[in-house]
This record gives C-alpha cells, structure tokens and sequence, in this order.
C-alpha cells in the first residue's frame, strides 16, 4: 500500500483547513491519517485516493488517544514521515469574562495537544532517521489581540514549543516548523460573535493588506514546503502566511491611494 509514499498524520483533519491540508498531501502521493475527534475526518476523498487515506479518531488533549494512534501507525508503517499538528479551537471572549473551563479547553487543545502529538511521534520519527513536524500556530501567536487572550496565550506557547523542540532534535534528521495562519475563509472564523468578540470580525479583516482571508488551499502550499526539501534548512523557523497581517495595518484602500500613480 504505501510502497515509498511518505506516511503523514494530519489532526483536526475534519475542518477545513485540515480537510485542505489532507487533500493536497495526497494529491502530493503521501499516504495520509486523517485524524479528527470524530472519526469522519476529511472526508470524503476521491476514489482513486482512498487507499492512501485512513481516518481515525483522535482526541489530542488526551494522551492515551495518541499513543493508541501513534502505536497503529508505528505497527502499520513502522514510520511516520510527517506530522502535522492542525487541530484547534477558539473561544472568543475579553478576558474579564473568560472562563477557567474555556480558558482551560484552549490550552488543551491548542498547546498541550501539540505537546502530546510531538512528544507520541517523535520516537517513530529518530527510529526511522527523519521526518518533518508542522504545527499550526496563528497570527495571534505574534501579538495580542483584543477579545481573544486565552487563544493568544495558547497560540504563542505553540512557537515557544516548535522552537525548543527543534533544537532538541535538530541532530537527528527530524525538522519542526510552525506556520502562523492569518484570517483563513473557515466557519471558525466566521462564526465568531460580534458580542463575544467586542467588535465585528470583519473589521479585523478590514485591516488586513491583502484585503482579503486567505484560502484553506494557501496554507496546505505552505504544509507541502514545510514538509519538502526545498525548506531543508529551515527548523525551529516560523512560516507566517498572514497576509500581510503581522506587518503592519491599513486602513481600507489605504494601500492603493500611497500606490497609486
């Protein structure tokens, strides 16, 4: 089945971003465990790649559900050649008013996820000689954001993570990356409340250079180069894909009347 196809796992493999993610490793000939708290992850996929895709259920805050899952492919592989570390959620909120339990469900899910993914995959990693770890941090890993300083939180310790364990293991053929999404065109984000946040999500998006949210399908592109040779010297590295997000703000046609000729 798998031949010389690289096995890869990707978590959160039902949303968008990681239906996306899933779908261009396979269009890339990787064999791929599409992970996801339902089992019904990423799919369904074309015929022709459906024997390169295993969904399984996975709960990433939950340590024994990884190391079931990393013991499948481990017995099924013998390798893991890339993990992508996806699966996030947001709840929105001043902090004033933020919950212990929300707050708490964050860092579950968006930091110690990434710490139990790496931490239950990386043997298969060293004992196979290399591999490629990507995990998914947000522009709100690099600044803080009003209304949203729980994700903040557990979204920077993602790249405090991504760079320690890189150097960990940078001697063993094993390369970890962190891609910081800006505003992608996702239900997560466009279901985020007016109240909740304080202020319209598309005023957030108003600022942004592009002056527009990125496709799930930018930042699969960006996973495939994490995940190729042609970033061979990249680890410990952040791939921030923000739209402009993280250098600077605009106003709304700001950037064309300093353009304009």
């Amino acid at each position: 089945m798998t031949g010389t196809a690289r096995i890869a796992l990707v978590t959160g493999a039902a949303g968008v971003i990681g239906s996306a993610v899933t779908r261009a490793l396979l269009d890339d000939g990787a064999v791929v465990v599409a992970a996801d708290l339902a089992a019904r992850s990423a799919g369904p996929v074309p015929g022709e790649l459906a024997d390169r895709w295993l969904p399984r259920a996975l709960d990433v805050a939950d340590e024994a559900s990884w190391s079931r899952l990393a013991d499948e492919v481990e017995e099924r592989f013998g390798r893991l050649d890339v993990l992508v570390n996806n699966a996030g959620v947001m709840r929105p909120g001043p902090l004033q008013t933020t919950t212990v339990e929300d707050y708490a469900r964050m860092v579950a899910v968006n930091q110690t996820g990434v710490f139990l993914g790496m931490r239950a995959c990386l043997p298969l990693m060293i004992r196979a000689g290399g591999g490629h770890i990507i995990n998914m941090a947000s522009f709100a890993s690099l600044e803080g954001i009003p209304g949203l300083s729980a994700y903040c939180a557990s979204k920077h310790a993602v790249l405090g993570l991504t760079r320690s364990a890189a150097m960990e293991v940078v001697g063993l053929g094993v390369r970890v990356n962190a891609i910081c999404p800006g505003a992608v065109a996702t239900p997560l984000m466009q279901g985020i409340d007016r109240s909740a946040l304080g202020y319209a999500p598309e005023e957030l998006l108003a600022q942004v250079p592009i002056q527009r949210p990125a496709a799930p399908e930018e930042i699969a592109g960006a996973v495939l180069f994490l995940a190729g040779e042609a970033s061979s010297s990249m680890t410990g590295s952040t791939l921030v894909v923000d739209g402009g997000w993280s250098a600077g703000r605009v106003a709304s046609g700001r950037q064309r009347e300093y353009c304009s000729p």
